[in-house]
């Protein structure tokens, strides 16, 4: 397992707080850390440059993207 602290403390977009992004695969305390709240589950690949966190309310990563994706 892979935790990364968030890069800023707060979202740019909605100002709500980030949660880390936990990248590898889940253990049990994993589950339970994310069904709290407390961490986004990353997924099992870990590769360079993947985002450190998470806005739960808007969804935006910590690099100011937008994970759901635009419906333009």
């Amino acid at each position: 397992m892979t935790t990364s602290s968030a890069a800023q403390d707060t979202c740019s977009g909605c100002g709500q707080p980030l949660v880390p992004i936990a990248y590898g695969y889940p253990g049990p305390e994993m589950w339970e850390a994310a069904e709290r709240g407390e961490i986004v589950l990353g997924g099992c690949v870990i590769s360079p440059g993947q985002p450190k966190s998470r806005c739960p309310a808007c969804a935006s990563e910590d690099d100011g993207s937008d994970v759901r994706g635009s419906q333009d």
